[in-house]
């Protein structure tokens, strides 16, 4: 099932990022699976997902959209 963007969440292509909303976003992912967040950086970078933010940037996620091809960079790489 794949997760709607709801109308309150901001969509941005991950050229559209801050360096330090490109950080917070591998941050919290690298988190999750207990990797370095500089390593999970630069598998971002590489894949350029468009990310899902919350209202008020409270949260974020892959959009459905990127998530098959960040599952193959990261089960590659990781």
């Amino acid at each position: 099932m794949e997760a709607e963007v709801r109308d309150d969440e901001k969509t941005l292509r991950w050229q559209e990022l801050t360096e330090g909303q490109k950080f917070t976003v591998a941050y919290v992912h690298a988190s999750q699976m207990r990797q370095p967040t500089t390593k999970v950086l630069r598998l971002f970078n590489l894949a350029r997902p468009v990310i899902v933010f919350g209202p008020k940037f409270d949260y974020c996620r892959i959009h459905h959209e990127s998530c098959d091809v960040m599952n193959v960079i990261l089960r590659q790489y990781l």
